[in-house]
């Protein structure tokens, strides 16, 4: 339920642990799965904070320096800054409603 404090109060945390990928032989089955295939290259975060974007590899170094462009693409995105842009506030790690 939605708590009556304005949502712009809440700070987004500085780090956000990544759910990392699993290399198995064969995947789950059944509707309760959800899969990514994991090709073997860099895995980024992407961080908007004061509208100021950052690239952040799942140990936390900052790699934006290397994706400039990419940098400059995630700068020029309209803000959010309803509940969606808030999934850390309920311990959720996906933008998805139907997914706790």
């Amino acid at each position: 339920m939605l708590q009556s404090w304005a949502w712009d109060d809440i700070a987004a945390p500085k780090w956000i642990e990544p759910q990392l990928t699993r290399l198995v032989d064969e995947a789950p089955a059944g509707d309760g799965w959800v899969h990514e295939i994991k090709y073997d290259s860099y895995r980024m975060h992407a961080r908007i904070d004061g509208g100021k974007a950052k690239l952040l590899t799942c140990s936390g170094l900052d790699r934006s320096h290397r994706y400039r462009r990419t940098v400059e693409a995630l700068q020029r995105l309209p803000a959010i800054t309803r509940p969606l842009a808030s999934p850390w506030y309920y311990d959720r790690y996906s933008f998805r409603t139907d997914v706790r």
